[in-house]
């Protein structure tokens, strides 16, 4: 796929800005509402917050730097995605709402860690640092420098498709957390209002 790259980072923020709406969505739900699991194997929104927390953990710093050592471009850049980059953000993706199961990276897996609501202030604060970074980008060719990515230092996207991989990654597991929401018993729901 190639796409001019200004056009790519311009959608990636108005995704990146849906993204922080939803999350403010959250901030009303009672912590009951935010803890809530199906089974002892899936994910509370919490968890599926600190997930992605942990992604921008790991990647905000590795993309600040590959900035750093980016040269300004002159000129229309196109956009080129790669094998490999297209093929992560694909598994991202999701089918009619539905989002497929996947292995977490273990060191990324929170579950069965006790979470605060802080997560969701947080990831808040990680989407505008990383919107302003999708600004920043728009200045320099973001086909020439590559990121490692969760797997291994030796896996490597370009610039542009980790923002979206990024992007996409948010987009599944948020999704994931509006249809745990949905799962909630009503009496689960009622026992918070009454307690």
């Amino acid at each position: 796929m190639k796409i001019n790259a200004i056009e790519l980072l311009e959608d990636l923020q108005s995704r990146t800005l849906h993204q922080a709406t939803i999350v403010r969505c959250f901030i009303t739900r009672d912590d009951s509402d935010l803890c809530y699991k199906a089974d002892s194997e899936s994910w509370s929104v919490l968890e599926c917050i600190a997930h992605l927390n942990c992604y921008y953990t790991f990647y905000l710093p590795l993309l600040r730097e590959a900035l750093s050592k980016s040269t300004p471009h002159k000129g229309v850049i196109v956009f080129k995605t790669g094998f490999l980059g297209n093929y992560f953000v694909r598994l991202m993706e999701t089918e009619s709402d539905k989002v497929k199961k996947m292995k977490a990276v273990p060191a990324m897996n929170p579950n069965h860690t006790i979470l605060q609501r802080d997560e969701l202030s947080l990831f808040i604060e990680y989407q505008s640092e990383f919107t302003a970074l999708l600004n920043l980008c728009k200045a320099y060719d973001i086909n020439a420098p590559t990121i490692p990515t969760v797997l291994s230092k030796w896996v490597t996207l370009s610039l542009g498709d980790t923002l979206r991989f990024i992007v996409a990654h948010n987009e599944r597991h948020l999704l994931q957390a509006q249809n745990r929401l949905l799962t909630i018993p009503v009496m689960s729901s009622e026992k918070s209002v009454i307690a």
